[in-house]
Formats: C-alpha cells, sequence, structure tokens
C-alpha cells in the first residue's frame, strides 16, 4: 500500500493502545499531527486519570479534609457537560461514587442489609459547580471520580479537533479497539468498514457498520466471554452492584463523546428505559447483542 502514502503510528494511553492510520498527506505533515495529537490525549489524560499521581482527578480523590475545590476550566466543563448526560440518561451514565461504597477498581462493599447501593445519590442535589470561579462544592469528603465510562470519549473529541484543524480528511483511529473514530474513507472503498465479533467466538462477526465521519463504542458486561473466568465489571450506578447478565452494546454516533456515554448507559439500563435515553441523541446507529440464551439475540436501533 505504499502507493497510497500510508502513515501508521501508535503511542500508549489510558492504560490501553492509541492508534493512529492516515494516508494521501504529505509525512511530514502526518508526523506533526501525530505528535500534536499525542500531546493531547497525554494532557486528557492527566486531567482524568484515576490513577496517576500527577493528574487533578487523583489529587481531588485523594483529598479528605476539604470538600472545596479550585478545579481547571477545562476540569469544570466536563464535569459540566456530564451532569448534563447523567441526566439524559436517567442517571445510569455516572461519574462519582460514594466511597464506602465504589472503590479502588470499583470494589462495591454491601451495606448493613446485605444490598449494595450507590449511597452518595442522597447528596447529589447539593453539589454545587461554579463555573466562572471554577470551583466544585460537596457536602462532605465521601465522593471519589471516575471518568473511566468516557475519558476516551472526550480524548477522541479533542483529537477530532486537531484533524478538522489540520485539514486531515481521510484517518482511522482505534482506541484500544474498543473505541474508534474514522473521518472519511478507507483507501480502497467509500467509507471505513466496521465489524462486531461474537465475545464468544472471536472468529464469528455479529453484524457491520460503515463509518466515514462517525466514532464507535463498544461496551460489554463480561471482559472476555470467551475466558468465563474472567468477571464482570460493569457497575449499575443506581444499586452499586455488577451487571451480571452477559450483553454487548455497540453504539455509531457522529459524537466520540456521546457513543461512549450511550455505549455504558444502555447497558445497564431496562430495555424498556432505551427510548426515554435516546430520545435526548441524534444521529445513532446501535447494535445490541444478549448472550443470556443459546443462541445471541442481535438488535439494532436506528435514529
Amino acid at each position: 500500500m505504499t502507493d497510497i502514502n500510508l502513515f501508521h503510528k501508535n503511542f500508549f494511553a489510558m492504560n490501553t493502545r492509541f492508534e493512529v492510520v492516515f494516508y494521501n498527506q504529505v509525512r511530514y505533515k502526518m508526523k506533526t499531527v501525530f505528535d500534536e495529537i499525542h500531546n493531547c490525549v497525554s494532557k486528557i489524560e492527566m486531567l482524568l486519570s484515576s490513577y496517576d499521581k500527577d493528574s487533578e482527578i487523583y489529587k481531588i480523590n485523594q483529598a479528605y479534609q476539604t470538600n472545596t475545590f479550585e478545579i481547571s476550566a477545562e476540569l469544570s466543563q466536563i464535569i459540566s457537560r456530564c451532569n448534563i448526560y447523567k441526566n439524559n440518561t436517567l442517571g445510569y451514565f455516572e461519574y462519582l461514587f460514594d466511597k464506602e461504597i465504589v472503590y479502588h477498581d470499583k470494589v462495591c462493599y454491601p451495606t448493613e442489609n446485605g444490598k449494595k447501593k450507590n449511597k452518595y445519590h442522597e447528596y447529589e442535589e447539593k453539589i454545587v459547580i461554579d463555573n466562572k470561579n471554577h470551583k466544585i462544592f460537596f457536602p462532605g469528603p465521601k465522593y471519589y471520580f471516575d471518568f473511566g465510562a468516557v475519558g476516551k470519549g472526550f480524548a477522541l473529541e479533542a483529537v477530532d479537533n486537531i484533524l478538522e484543524k489540520n485539514h486531515i480528511s481521510n484517518c482511522f483511529i482505534s482506541f484500544g479497539e474498543s473505541s474508534i473514530l474514522t473521518r472519511g474513507s478507507h483507501p480502497h472503498g467509500n467509507y471505513w468498514p466496521f465489524g462486531l465479533l461474537n465475545m464468544q467466538n472471536k472468529k464469528e462477526q455479529m453484524g457491520s457498520l460503515k463509518l466515514n465521519d462517525h466514532a464507535i463504542s463498544t461496551s460489554a458486561t463480561m471482559q472476555n466471554m470467551e475466558d468465563q473466568s474472567r468477571k464482570y465489571h460493569i457497575v449499575n450506578p443506581k444499586t452499586g452492584q455488577y451487571i451480571e447478565s452477559k450483553k454487548m452494546v455497540c453504539v455509531k454516533s457522529e459524537s466520540p463523546v456521546e457513543a461512549e456515554i450511550l455505549s455504558t448507559a444502555l447497558l445497564v439500563a431496562r430495555e424498556d428505559e432505551q427510548a426515554s435515553i435516546l430520545k435526548h441523541f441524534d444521529n445513532y446507529e446501535i447494535i445490541t447483542v444478549n448472550y443470556e440464551n443459546n443462541q445471541p439475540d442481535i438488535r439494532r436501533i436506528y435514529a
């Protein structure tokens, strides 16, 4: 494929591999844009990481003696947007958890009556965000920020702005394979083809999507359904319990942030609640797969 002047490079971010493919651009320009993308993603990871000791979120999560914080303008904007998405998804998208219930790699601890729930919802209405002065106030130091459900989406949104600014018309980006961003088309076709694999048999394709200027996010209740020893890892923020049904959701959207939000929210929400969530979103194509029966149940939703 040397005739199309292919550029392919990757780096490690947010605990996974970030891969970039450009073609038919001046190589020096592609290298410059790649470096800008790398710096941008690293900056967002430094802002939102729950594990990097130098990140803004890590420092807030570790604070026990105060409940008022000065935050950056970038974090203030992200939190404001997350609150909107939280309301639009009936609370199934969450970024703020109670330390007593969800902490250290999302481990849930039972309450006195043996049930698990996210008690921090009792305090949500008292959270105050001062966007003008970039401050946030909580009623007590009991919270834990976790942007794992949307961090890659915010990173890809910033990357998309870089591609637009630099007039990159054809690009394919894979962020850990579960999050994808595209511009333009494949060098040998009118779109970038995407195949959704069966989580129980990676040799089998469950469905396909045609991508141009689109994002993809795929979420599943189990990290690897071929390996039954792998545990569930998605928590219902309304109950604090892991989702133990075997499901997968793949969302195609023009917005990488909304693709990430929906792939997680629809995985947790009841089927009869999905229409109420989706009325707040536009221009999506969704594939849901339920593995509870012997034969996977595949459903497509369009808007």
